[in-house]
């Protein structure tokens, strides 16, 4: 028996092994925002609203094409018993049932069967459904606008994980540094207090060391909670309900230079999802000004009814049960007359409608182009302050080779040296925060664009 148990934990141990190893494995950000698309709530109800209108256009075609439908109903009636000619012959015994030759009356249960198929000729600019029906095109037009709705949604998700994840793999950067700038700055405080008891050093410059120190930590602990923070938002819009914190690969994308403004425009204006919702208001409305001008003219619908009548008294033993039919195919015709400027009116309102809507798309690609103009100006404002942040840096790790060849010489003492170091890790930790905000633009610029313009993944 103990074997068989030791057999089962080895086994389970195999196939254990790479599933805990693969889910403990850090998510890059790809992962993070593939993850949070699949558990995004309003982009799977905007799947579904692009199902919808799918529907819709199946249903609205089938409105402009012959519909079939059947009934059945009994009746239990005072009259003529069935015949070929009448399918229910009723009346009123009272009005002359006594004395008239060729009339039966008498209660029976009559039992009526119809089938019939109705046409919509012209109906609402629809002409026996063959052509380009509005109500069909409208429908059309929505189900694109949704579609386009979709990716506008996607990109805001993909924005505001990107933003999450970049304020979480900085915070920690910035923790990480913060944590070898209090070694450095630990280790220059013990030496200063060294020189303090030798005499060597004053006791407030030991103060102000441990200020610094103290000052850091708390540095360090705040972006780690930072960090925290953004990586538990990160967990939920991935789908984790149980703020359980998610283990991140800390990779960022990098800040490639960017195209110039007009031809960043050339390439995403075109195919903006934004203008393509707005291109889908000004269709509908389109499409209702067709039905308004539609009205104008007489619409047409062909019925045609098969209708079937037998006596049901054979169910209870009578062997007489006739079946008469009658067939009847009738078209009707409205002509519209007069309305006192009801159909003129909103001929005028939908073509105003369609005009407005039109002004409209000018409008959002206005907006569009103003807001990407605003994003590139920022970076490049961004890119001035990063170039003086990165020329100290360079001043600061030319000046730390300088004093670690003075040290290796015997110039300079551990101290000057740990000051060196400690001026150009801070640097660093300058530049990874100033960095951020760019970072940030960029992705702001990709939600701007709609997604037609790729940075982050």
């Amino acid at each position: 028996m103990s074997r068989v148990r030791l057999a089962w934990l080895v086994l389970l141990a195999i196939v254990a092994g790479p599933a805990s190893g693969a889910a403990a494995d850090p998510m890059t950000l790809k992962d993070v925002v593939v993850a949070a698309i699949q558990h995004s709530p309003q982009l799977s109800s905007g799947r579904h609203m692009s199902a919808e209108y799918a529907a819709a256009i199946k249903k609205t075609r089938a409105t402009t094409l012959p519909y079939f439908s059947s009934q059945f109903q009994a009746y239990e009636i005072n009259g003529n018993p069935a015949t070929q000619w009448y399918p229910l012959g009723i009346f009123q015994p009272e009005n002359g049932t006594f004395g008239q030759r060729n009339r039966n009356a008498h209660w029976g249960a009559v039992g009526i069967e119809e089938i019939g198929v109705a046409y919509p000729l012209l109906f609402e600019g629809s002409i026996l459904g063959l052509n380009d029906v509005p109500a069909v095109a409208a429908a059309r037009a929505q189900m694109s606008g949704q579609e386009a709705v979709n990716l506008l949604v996607e990109q805001k998700v993909v924005l505001d994980v990107v933003s999450d994840y970049l304020y979480a793999t900085t915070y920690r950067r910035e923790s990480r540094a913060e944590g070898e700038i209090i070694v450095l700055e630990s280790k220059q405080l013990e030496i200063v207090r060294e020189q303090v008891r030798l005499g060597l050093k004053l006791p407030q410059q030991m103060e102000i060391l441990r200020a610094q120190v103290e000052a850091a930590t708390k540095v360090r602990d705040s972006a780690n909670e930072n960090a925290q923070n953004f990586r538990l938002t990160l967990a939920t819009l991935t789908g984790n309900k149980s703020g359980q914190d998610l283990e991140l690969a800390g990779d960022q994308p990098s800040l490639a230079p960017l195209p110039p403004l007009e031809g960043f425009l050339d390439q995403v204006m075109p195919g903006h999802p934004a203008l393509r919702v707005q291109n889908t208001k000004v269709e509908v409305a389109r499409q209702q000004l067709r039905v308004d001008e539609a009205n104008f003219w007489p619409t047409a619908i062909l019925n045609s009814n098969l209708t079937g009548a037998q006596d049901l008294e054979y169910f209870n033993g009578n062997n007489l049960h006739p079946r008469p039919t009658a067939f009847q195919s009738y078209l009707t015709v409205n002509v519209p007359l007069y309305d006192f400027g009801q159909r003129k009116a909103a001929i005028s309102e939908s073509r105003e409608s369609v005009l407005s809507q039109k002004d409209l798309v000018e409008q959002a690609e206005l907006d569009i182009r103003s807001s990407i103009a605003q994003a590139y100006n920022d970076v490049h404002q961004d890119e001035e302050i990063l170039a003086g942040i990165r020329g100290n840096l360079i001043a600061a790790e030319q000046a730390l080779e300088l004093v670690q060849a003075q040290h290796d010489e015997g110039q300079i003492d551990q101290l000057g040296l740990i000051t060196a170091q400690l001026a150009a890790l801070q640097q660093k930790a300058v530049i990874e925060i100033a960095e951020l905000p760019e970072r940030l633009k960029y992705a702001e610029l990709q939600n701007l664009s709609g997604g037609t313009w790729h940075w982050a993944p």
